[in-house]
């Protein structure tokens, strides 16, 4: 008779035996479907990082060579822009060499004509600053500290000629003295 009553009691213990395995194995299947679904997060959030880099780079691209383009429409007004220097340093050039070919060569002239020339130096080399300053890709470059005036002035003699030649007289009222942290050629775009 003892054992009979123990009988029941042994069948709730293997009742609720079964039923605490079956609340395991429900638990187990959810945390592996969680696993499984945080490592499909993360492979999604990898190429969704990587997708985004991708587009970062092809954006940056897409800028250079939007600058590269813009450089080559304005190629021929530039050089124009520096043929009216080159064509200035030459004839002074002859002018002192006949000159001093003279006995009596005119100093003054010969001052006159070398200060054209250095003008004419200093042009060409503004413009060619300006041009590789446009080119230059500089979103990878560290920023620097700039005068605003500097900005200004070189954006303006790399852009003079297009205007010149449609007639638009650009009158830049002075620039305040004040130094940008930031990317020049970014800020001459943006001019």
């Amino acid at each position: 008779q003892g054992k009979t009553e123990l009988l029941p009691l042994i069948f709730l213990y293997i009742m609720y035996f079964l039923y605490q395995m079956k609340q395991f194995n429900g638990f187990r299947a959810e945390i592996i479907k969680r696993f499984n679904y945080q490592i499909d997060l993360e492979i999604a959030n990898q190429e969704l990082k990587q997708s985004k880099d991708e587009l970062i780079e092809q954006t940056a691209k897409l800028v250079h060579i939007s600058r590269l383009a813009a450089l080559g429409e304005m190629s021929a007004g530039i050089a124009h822009e520096i043929n009216n220097p080159l064509t200035i340093m030459k004839g002074g050039a002859q002018l002192i060499e006949k000159n001093i070919m003279r006995d009596d060569y005119d100093r003054d002239l010969i001052l006159k004509q070398s200060i054209k020339i250095q003008n004419s130096i200093t042009r060409i080399t503004n413009i060619i600053k300006g041009l590789k300053n446009f080119s230059n890709l500089s979103d990878n470059r560290p920023k620097q500290l700039v005068a605003l005036s500097d900005i200004v002035e070189d954006t303006f003699n790399f852009c003079q000629e297009p205007l010149v030649n449609n007639n638009i007289k650009l009158i830049i009222e002075p620039v305040p003295e004040c130094r940008l942290f930031c990317h020049p050629v970014q800020i001459s775009q943006v001019l």
